[in-house]
């Protein structure tokens, strides 16, 4: 039997007006009684057992005016929970009709704003009627309703006005449920609500009322299906109306299209499912003519992609192919912005990343910029993750490093920085050694170290920002060991190349520092106050030193202003403070708190300052080396296979000292002492007592290195070598047991080493015995000996004579061994026979006996001998014995060691002046070597090291040009770019005169009139071979603003005749003047240079030069010295030329025209021979060195010379 259901009624009948006219309601108290009850018991009441007929007495009164519009807040919240129970406990249906349905959801929509006040008294009335309203869903009621827009767009504006983060979460969730009935059950939702929902999603909005997005975030979730539409109309509508402006001809209001497209980007993270119509419409715009929209589109889909591209780019692929097509867009905005956004999908989505490669890599070719620019600011911006590693391309990482070297400054800083922040990022995998991380990022170091060798100030300024800012990442290891050993590890794994140009970084920066303490001493005595002649010329001196600083930074004519500010500051704090962050004393922790110190002083002093004085401050400060590192690196060399602490962003881990990184350790330890040796004053007791621990048999190379690097600072700092039994026990045995290279250094270290002249005057006696009576050791024994003959003297006197005879008679003058008539020109020193080393250790020690020799005619009188040997050595092609029994081999060894040691002899001036014409000639023929070791070893590692070091007279400059014809391009850009990079920038007389490059125009001439190669018999040919140098003389001198001065001192040669060379010399200077006028007007005229008349008068030397009377002058100017078929010939090329660069101009023309100029023209093999070699008609002259010079051919890249140390025991 079914159980009966009882049915709810009212349990009294609510009195809620008084009189009998029932519209004036009772006393308040009274009416509010009457409603808390009657709410109370619709409450309780269940839809389903409730008489809603014995409810109608109270549906009408209920919307009466005198209770919905009650002055109390309380009686209308009341009145709103009783009319709600009553559409719950009537549904479906309700007890009114349409006007009156209207009238109560407009009540409701005012009592639901009253929810805003958290503190009302009623908030929990307030609160029942949102849940009521929300749970049984009877506004969907709404939807039943004509005409009821502005309803559904209050009841949104409400809801979005009410809901904040101090609202209950439960509040948030009946809003929404709200709003969801009011989208989902009428047929049409109105725009303006739409747009309310739309605008929560403004990233202004979601910061100020992160509840109302959240709900939005909710709804556009719950009613995709439904808003896809509207969301697509509205932004339809946006860009129609911006249509309409561009075609009223007034600019669109790209204000809103921004908004409007932000708007799709905020979607996209929150409801992307909303933007399904959207998409094809943002790619309708990426091909629209306006530039601005194009930009505005390709950036909005970049970011969209980056949200979640896979997804979209597999949903829409003709979208995802139109945005990759933007990067070959007209506009260079377009293809920055495109760049910019597919550069961050190497981030954000790795997988869409790896189809990129090949169009970044365009990118950072292209023809503009800024697209280049961009590009690499990008790869500075992303956050690497183990994702990305695959998806970034080795190919994309080397083209990133070639953009280091763009030719704009902004592309390259970028690009630099943009390698270091990525190294920095993969620093910690490179040290777990993922093979994927090291094959695609561990040659960053390397390529941004390789960077010094272009040798540009802007380029060096940016490697050496890297290096500290990201590389070594210097700022963020508070600890000095793991900063030290953040720096070797990098080093270990550099190859030799880029730890030569590290090297060289270092040196560069040692010169830089040099030319900025002579600045701050002028600096310090220059006073702007005083008015004297004493204070003039201090102030010339001190604006000399501004413009040699100057050079040293990217922009020299604004670095030049740049210092001329900073010397008139009155604050000499701040000058102190540059002299503290460079000085040699100071340790990383005081260089850094100095440099911020500086800085804030600047921006109180002189603001305008502060940005190039920093860049100053980080180039000059020594924050890479300096006193902090040197006693890690020592103890790093010690700790070899032992487990060492590393600091890896806050982490501690612990890796071994590798062999590596011990020896690149020793290898820093070798840079400082030569760059900067002061630092290791207050550390040289801890590298002496390590060496005297250290087990050579296990690590010879880090010995070598070790005690090469003790020579160098017994060498500069004699005074401050430590001395004790121990150590000199040591260095004994080295002497006597070692191998040439140790033995030589630690001969050099004990011979300063105090209290040490027994111990030296016992091994030069046991050395020497062990040269007469062992034959087996022989070499080995002097070449420890040829350094105490330089460095110990006054020991070595005392065996003086009987040493040189025995070294002349029985090694230099004998040769016990047989020679090879097919022997080859060259063999490495190790691979010799101990006769062989003998010999070139007996000419090394004869040299170094007259450099341990002090200045003074006794020096002269003891040096004549020697002097003869030598130019018998290089005059006789290493050649000293009469039989000529000396194998091929040895003598290319005894030539490179007779002119490397006459070269040594030329940096004292009491030898120099010794040394004659003749002998200068001969000297620079060795660059002309048959052999490739004996010329490239004597230009490479003495030549150009002296010049370099300034050991060396002006008259030494033009041997160097007589690589013209040299068929190693190596050796070729070495010379020019040393020329171009340090001699032309050494003004002996100051700025604004001749440098050394140009002063020795002269020389070089007169050289080139002595040259055994000129044939007088055959001048149209000599002519053309002699053409080469003067050529190449050009190319690594010549330019725009010296054109007229070079100009100047060939025509000067006309006014002179030769002082030593009589008058042939003097007709073939005459010859060598005409060619060289010829040549610079040829030049002049294929560079399009000025060539005016030379407004000084440039002096010629007096030594080499006698000046001519007026008549012979001008006798000698009216006559052409050179043949005439050598100029017709000349004149013929040049029209043949200018033909040719007519018809390239017509194909490239022609090319242009149909497109095809894009496609690079094969190359094609040249049909003319190259000029005829010199012959050189000398003792060189033979079918061997002819073979030797080809067989060492290449076009090889050089390396920079400059970076080359002048120290003279290489080789020495």
């Amino acid at each position: 039997m079914a159980e009966v259901i009882q049915q709810q009624r009212l349990t009294f009948k609510p009195k809620l007006f008084s009189g009998s006219s029932k519209k004036k309601p009772v006393s308040l108290n009274e009416l509010t009684l009457q409603l808390k009850k009657l709410s109370k018991e619709l409450c309780d009441m269940d839809q389903g057992t409730v008489d809603t007929r014995a409810l109608d007495f109270i549906t009408k009164p209920l919307l009466e005016k005198s209770l919905v519009g009650h002055n109390d807040p309380g009686i209308q919240a009341y009145v709103a929970c009783c009319i709600s129970d009553i559409l719950r406990l009537y549904a479906p249906e309700a007890p009114y009709d349409e006007s009156e349905l209207k009238a109560i959801f407009t009540f409701f929509v005012r009592q639901l704003r009253h929810l805003k006040d958290t503190s009302s008294e009623y908030y929990t009335i307030y609160a029942y009627l949102l849940e009521s309203l929300a749970t049984v869903k009877c506004v969907a009621l709404v939807a039943e309703l004509d005409n009821v827009d502005d309803l559904i767009i209050e009841f949104f504006k409400t809801s979005f006005e009410v809901i904040s983060p101090k609202q209950p979460r439960n509040i948030q969730v009946h809003f929404a449920d709200i709003l969801q009935q009011l989208i989902e059950e009428p047929k049409q939702v109105p725009q303006e609500a739409v747009d309310i929902i739309l605008l929560q999603f403004l990233r202004k909005r979601q910061v100020e009322n992160p509840a109302a997005y959240q709900m939005a975030c909710d709804l556009g979730n719950a009613t995709t299906d439904i808003l896809q539409k509207y969301v697509c109309q509205y932004f339809n509508d946006v860009i129609v109306s911006a249509g309409k402006s561009q075609e009223d001809g007034s600019k669109a209001d790209m204000n809103d299209m921004r908004t409007a497209h932000h708007l799709i980007l905020e979607l996209n993270k929150a409801t992307p499912a909303l933007l399904l119509s959207v998409i094809p419409q943002i790619e309708q715009e990426l091909g629209v003519d306006d530039t601005d929209l194009r930009v505005l589109a390709t950036q909005v889909l970049g970011e969209m992609l980056a949200e979640n591209g896979f997804t979209l780019a597999k949903r829409y692929t003709s979208t995802w192919n139109a945005w990759k097509r933007r990067r070959a867009d007209p506009s260079p905005h377009v293809r920055t912005e495109w760049v910019s956004k597919a550069v961050s999908l190497f981030q954000h989505q790795p997988q869409l990343a790896r189809d990129l490669s090949e169009p970044i890599i365009e990118k950072l070719r292209d023809t503009d910029e800024k697209v280049r620019t961009a590009t690499c600011e990008a790869f500075g911006q992303i956050e690497c993750h183990p994702a990305m590693f695959s998806a970034i391309s080795a190919k994309v990482i080397q083209e990133l490093g070639d953009r280091c070297k763009d030719k704009k400054p902004n592309t390259r800083k970028e690009a630099t920085r943009a390698l270091g922040s990525i190294y920095d990022q993969v620093y910690g995998e490179i040290l777990e050694d993922n093979p994927v991380v090291l094959e695609k990022f561990g040659r960053i170091p390397e390529m941004i170290l390789n960077l010094v060798y272009v040798n540009d100030p802007d380029i060096l300024l940016n490697v050496q920002i890297s290096l500290g800012n990201s590389i070594f990442n210097l700022n963020s290891i508070k600890d000095d060991y793991q900063r030290t050993l953040r720096i070797v590890y990098v080093l270990s794994k550099l190859p030799e190349r880029s730890l030569v140009a590290f090297s060289g970084l270092i040196k560069i920066q040692s010169e830089a520092i040099r030319l900025f303490r002579i600045f701050a001493h002028f600096c310090e005595k220059y006073d702007k106050n005083t008015v004297s002649e004493e204070n003039e010329a201090v102030g010339r001196k001190l604006q000399a030193s501004i413009e040699a600083l100057a050079g040293r930074f990217p922009e020299p004519v604004k670095y030049t202003n740049y210092f001329s500010q900073f010397a008139n500051i009155d604050d000499k704090t701040i000058l102190k403070g540059f002299l503290t962050s460079t000085s040699s004393s100071s340790d990383y922790k005081t260089i850094r708190k100095t440099q911020k110190d500086i800085l804030k002083r600047l921006q109180s002093s002189n603001p305008s300052l502060v940005e190039p004085m920093a860049v100053a401050l980080k180039f000059l400060s020594l924050s890479i080396i300096n006193k902090s590192v040197v006693p890690h690196l020592i103890r790093i060399v010690g700790d070899y296979d032992k487990e060492a602490q590393r600091s890896n962003d806050d982490t501690q881990d612990t890796i071994p000292i590798t062999r590596d990184m011990s020896r690149a350790s020793q290898r820093t330890l070798e840079i400082i002492s030569r760059m900067q040796p002061n630092i290791f004053l207050s550390h040289a007791s801890e590298l002496f007592t390590q060496f005297e621990m250290m087990d050579y048999d296990k690590e010879p190379e880090i010995a070598q290195e070790r005690l090469r690097m003790m020579s160098e600072f017994a060498k500069t700092f004699p005074k401050k070598m430590p001395s004790n039994s121990l150590l000199k026990k040591v260095l004994y045995n080295v002497v006597i047991s070692g191998d040439i290279a140790n033995s030589r250094h630690a001969a050099v270290v004990l011979s300063i080493v105090p209290d040490s002249h027994d111990m030296c005057e016992t091994l030069v006696k046991d050395l020497f015995d062990s040269v007469q009576n062992e034959q087996e050791k022989v070499g080995t024994c002097l070449a420890p000996l040829a350094k105490f003959a330089r460095y110990a003297p006054e020991v070595f006197s005392d065996y003086s004579n009987e040493i040189v005879n025995y070294i002349v008679r029985h090694i230099l003058m004998k040769n016990n061994q047989k020679t090879d008539i097919n022997e080859s020109a060259w063999e490495d020193r190790e691979k010799l026979s101990q006769e062989s080393i003998s010999k070139i250790y007996g000419v090394k020690l004869l040299t170094n006996r007259l450099m341990g020799l002090a200045s003074g005619e006794q020096a002269k009188a003891v040096s004549m001998p020697v002097m003869n040997l030598l130019r018998a050595l290089i005059k006789d092609n290493g050649e000293l014995l009469p039989e000529k029994t000396t194998g091929n081999t040895l003598q290319s060894h005894l030539r490179l060691t007779g002119s490397a040691c006459l070269l040594k002899l030329a940096k004292r001036p009491e030898f120099n002046s010794l040394i004659t014409a003749e002998d200068l000639i001969q000297l620079s023929l060795v660059t002309q070597d048959e052999c490739y070791q004996v010329r490239s070893k004597f230009l490479l590692k003495k030549l150009i090291p002296y010049l370099a070091a300034r050991q060396l007279h002006i008259r030494y400059i033009p041997m160097l040009f007589l690589v013209a014809h040299d068929p190693e391009r190596e050796i070729r850009d070495s010379v020019k770019r040393f020329v171009s990079q340090r001699l032309s920038q050494q003004r002996p007389g100051g700025e604004g005169t001749p440098s050394l490059s140009e002063l020795s125009f002269p020389g070089f001439l007169d050289l080139l009139a002595y040259h055994p190669d000129w044939d007088d018999d055959r001048l149209s040919s000599t002519v053309e071979l002699f053409s080469t140098y003067i050529n190449f003389y050009i190319s690594c001198v010549g330019n725009a603003l010296n054109a007229s001065l070079l100009y100047h001192y060939a025509g000067r040669l006309k006014s002179i005749r030769s002082a030593h060379g009589g008058a042939l010399i003097t007709q073939r200077l005459y010859v060598l003047s005409d060619l060289s006028l010829y040549l610079i007007q040829e030049k002049c005229m294929a560079a399009n240079w000025g060539l005016p008349t030379y407004p000084g008068v440039a002096n010629l030397s007096t030594d080499t030069f006698v000046a001519i009377s007026s008549s012979e002058q001008q006798e000698v100017s009216r006559k052409s010295f050179l043949p005439k078929d050598y100029v017709e010939a000349r004149q013929q090329q040049g029209l043949a030329a200018k033909k040719i660069n007519k018809t390239d101009r017509l194909l490239s023309s022609k090319r242009d025209a149909d497109g095809s100029s894009l496609k690079s023209p094969k190359k094609k093999k040249a049909k003319t021979l190259p000029p005829e070699t010199p012959s050189r008609v000398m003792r060189r002259r033979s079918q061997a060195r002819q073979k030797s010079l080809k067989e060492h051919s290449s076009d090889s890249e050089s390396e920079d010379i400059s970076l080359s140390s002048g120290n003279e025991d290489d080789g020495l």
